[in-house]
C-alpha cells in the first residue's frame, strides 16, 4: 500500500487561507455546534462502526480546550474552513476501553492535511497514552479526487503507517439524502448547496435552495431541538445578504404560519444570535435600533446591552404574548450573564415561570 510522504507542515492552499469575512457563509461554528450537541447522531450517519462501538451509557467528555493547545497549525484556525473536535469516550468491549475520538471537518482542500491528522493523533496520544480514533469529513466540491486518508513513510527499514476513515460529502447521492431520516443528511445537503452557490450571481439560486432546505427540515418530523439546531446550521452555512435574507424570512414566516410550527420564528432566531453571539450584520443593526428605544428607559446602559434587553423583551412578547411589569423590571436590572442564560432557556421554556425559574416575581 502506498504511503503519503508529507512530512513538512505547509500552509493551506490559497482557497483555504482566505480570512474570515463578514457577510460570508460560516462553516466552523455551525458544524461544531451540531457535533457537540448531537455526537451520537453524527457518528451514526457518517461513521456507524464507531457509533456502535461506544458505550453511550457513559456520556462522552468534550476535550475542546485541550485540543486548542495541541493544534499543529494554530495560525490557520481563524480561516473558518475547518472544524476540530475531540472527545473522550468509553468503548463497549476490547482491550482499550477508553479512547479519544478526534473529528476533523475540512471544507476546502488543504495540502498536508494528512500530516495534520497524524500530528494531532501523535500529540493526543502523547497526552493520554491511549488509542486515538481519527475521523475526517471532507466538505469540498471542486476536487472530487482529493481524498487524503493515510500518512507515513518507509525509509531504510524504518516504517510508519497511519490510516484514518474519511467521508467525502460530495460523494453522497442527493435522493438518498433527501429520503434519509437522519438529521445529518440535511446537514450534508445544506453544506453542499452553500459550496455550490457561491458568488453574487448565485444569490437568487441560493435563496431558493435555502427555502427548499427549510421546507424539507419542517417535513421530517424532527424533534423541536433538532429543528432549532438544524435551522441555525442552515442559517449560518447558507448565508444570504440582507435584501435576499429579508425575502427568505418573509417566505419562511408564511410557511411557519401555515404549519403552525411551535418554534422561535426566523427573525427571533436571527435576533438571538445577534444579541449574544454577534450574528449577521442586519440583525446586529436591528439590535442597535431596539437598543436606542430601550435606552430611553435606561440611559445609563451601553448600546450593546440595551439591544440585548430590547431583543429579549421582544422575544418574550412573541413567545408568551405578554411582558408583565415584573419581567420588564427584571430585564432592566439584568446582567449580561442573566440575559445570556434566559436567551438559551427561552427555546424550551413553555411558560414565563419556567423561563425565570429561581426568579421571584415582584409586584
Amino acid at each position: 500500500m502506498p504511503l503519503a510522504m508529507t512530512l513538512g507542515m505547509q500552509k493551506p492552499t490559497s482557497t483555504a487561507t482566505s480570512a474570515k469575512k463578514k457577510g460570508k457563509s460560516k462553516y466552523d461554528s455551525p458544524w461544531k455546534m451540531l457535533i457537540e450537541r448531537h455526537l451520537r447522531t453524527f457518528l451514526a450517519f457518517f461513521f456507524p462502526k464507531t457509533e456502535r462501538a461506544i458505550d453511550w451509557t457513559k456520556p462522552p467528555k468534550s476535550l475542546d480546550k485541550e485540543l486548542e493547545s495541541l493544534d499543529p497549525e494554530p495560525e490557520s484556525a481563524a480561516t473558518d474552513l475547518r472544524v476540530d473536535k475531540l472527545f473522550d469516550v468509553v468503548l463497549l468491549t476490547g482491550e482499550h476501553r477508553s479512547v479519544q475520538v478526534h473529528v476533523e471537518v475540512q471544507s476546502d482542500p488543504q495540502e498536508s492535511f494528512e500530516t495534520r491528522m497524524f500530528l494531532y493523533a501523535a500529540r493526543i496520544f502523547d497526552r493520554h497514552r491511549q488509542p486515538v480514533v481519527s475521523l475526517a469529513i471532507l466538505g469540498d466540491v471542486d476536487k472530487p479526487d482529493w481524498k487524503p486518508e493515510e500518512f507515513g513513510w518507509d525509509v531504510l527499514d524504518s516504517r510508519l503507517e497511519m490510516e484514518f476513515p474519511i467521508v467525502k460529502l460530495s460523494d453522497y447521492d442527493e435522493k438518498a439524502l433527501v429520503a434519509s431520516s437522519n438529521p445529518f443528511a440535511l446537514v450534508v445537503l445544506a453544506h453542499l448547496r452553500a459550496k455550490e452557490t457561491r458568488g453574487q450571481s448565485a444569490i437568487a439560486e441560493r435563496r431558493r435552495w435555502k427555502v427548499w432546505l427549510v421546507r424539507l427540515l419542517y417535513s421530517k418530523g424532527f424533534t423541536k431541538q433538532e429543528v432549532v439546531d438544524l435551522f441555525r446550521f442552515i442559517d449560518g452555512v447558507v448565508y444570504l445578504p440582507p435584501a435576499a435574507n429579508k425575502q427568505f424570512r418573509a417566505t419562511i414566516d408564511k410557511l411557519e404560519a401555515r404549519k403552525t410550527m411551535d418554534y422561535i420564528s426566523t427573525f427571533e432566531q436571527e435576533a438571538m444570535e445577534t444579541g449574544w453571539t454577534k450574528g449577521h450584520e442586519e440583525g446586529h443593526q436591528e439590535g442597535h435600533r431596539e437598543g436606542h428605544r430601550a435606552g430611553r428607559r435606561a440611559g445609563h446602559r451601553e448600546g450593546r446591552q440595551e439591544g440585548q434587553v430590547a431583543l429579549m423583551e421582544r422575544l418574550i412578547q412573541r413567545r408568551y404574548n405578554e411582558v408583565p411589569a415584573w419581567v420588564r423590571k427584571r430585564l432592566e436590572a439584568a446582567t449580561d450573564e442573566e440575559l445570556a442564560r434566559w436567551g438559551d432557556r427561552i427555546l424550551d421554556a413553555p411558560t414565563l415561570a419556567d423561563l425565570f425559574k429561581d426568579e421571584e416575581p415582584t409586584p
